[in-house]
């Protein structure tokens, strides 16, 4: 096998375990304990190319990468809102006249709902009450799923943020850490949306505040 090759694998290894890729960028990690369980992992055998790689993974644009999301986090706001539902109905064709009648009337009505498309159901995320009404207007026939006692943290950036990667990752990470389930993400714009069980919606909420007073150094 070519250094190259080495080099490569070794690479691809920490850029897919997110927790030794940081460690790594912040030089908290040994190198040879990393060489040792990379070597046991990937069945490479050459101890010093693998020990080289690690060493010269690159780190610059990963510094400059985490100094955009935290200079665009310490310029976004949280909301909070609690009283939040999901319904997931079949992504069937012959649902989609009543989808359009219901949403249209909500809309009109100045209702707020998110709608998204998978390949085998959508999910309306909406207050409790406004699912209520949905389930009466689609059927409860057509209703795969439906959740309440959820609760909703929106982070709202600047525009930048359509051009910074790592943002929802980042965010997702610091709730995920904590021991917080994420039931749904909607990203749309320049918001971030989280829905939560509405016992983790404090926490989540701290948390998350947390990462947006965070200074690069």
């Amino acid at each position: 096998m070519a250094e190259k090759s080495v080099a490569k694998i070794v690479w691809d290894y920490i850029s897919l375990h997110p927790s030794i890729h940081d460690c790594l960028i912040y030089n908290l990690i040994n190198h040879s304990a990393l060489t040792r369980k990379i070597m046991g992992e990937t069945g490479i055998k050459k101890k010093e190319a693998v020990l080289a790689a690690c060493k010269r993974y690159p780190k610059g644009k990963e510094k400059v990468r985490e100094k955009g999301i935290l200079n665009i986090l310490q310029n976004s706001k949280l909301e909070i809102r609690n009283k939040i539902g999901v319904i997931i109905i079949p992504n069937s064709w012959h649902l989609f006249p009543k989808l359009e009648v219901a949403t249209h009337k909500l809309i009109r009505e100045g209702k707020e709902l998110k709608i998204i498309q998978g390949s085998l159901g959508i999910t309306i995320i909406a207050t409790e009450e406004l699912i209520h009404t949905l389930r009466g207007m689609l059927g409860k026939e057509n209703i795969l799923s439906e959740r309440k006692g959820l609760a909703e943290i929106s982070v709202t950036s600047p525009r930048t943020i359509e051009e910074t990667p790592g943002i929802i990752a980042y965010l997702s990470s610091a709730l995920a850490a904590n021991g917080i389930n994420i039931v749904e993400t909607v990203s749309c714009y320049t918001d971030t949306i989280f829905i939560l069980e509405e016992k983790d919606i404090l926490e989540g909420f701290e948390v998350l505040n947390k990462c947006m007073q965070i200074k690069y150094p």
